[in-house]
């Protein structure tokens, strides 16, 4: 189900989004709506990446943390540490 969103473009935008749209083959709206969607994929995929790196920084700051994924590496782990 979807819901109506109203959005406010100036006619140089508009314009660009209605050329973009008809270059695609699909609708203004649709348009709108997969380039949102990539856009969110985007957005979370940079934060799982930032969320990623700050553990590594603190794994790798933390003898602690170090020995703890030392410690349950695992299989993929081999030959990292020796």
């Amino acid at each position: 189900m979807t819901a109506p969103l109203v959005l406010q473009l100036d006619e140089r935008l508009k314009h660009a989004l209605e050329r973009e749209a008809t270059r695609r083959g699909l609708s203004p709206g649709q348009l709108v709506s997969d380039l949102l969607e990539e856009s969110l994929r985007q957005a979370r995929r940079q934060r799982i990446r930032a969320d990623s790196a700050r553990v590594g920084d603190h794994v790798a700051s933390s003898p602690d943390a170090l020995s703890l994924f030392e410690d349950i590496g695992g299989a993929h782990m081999a030959g990292t540490s020796e």
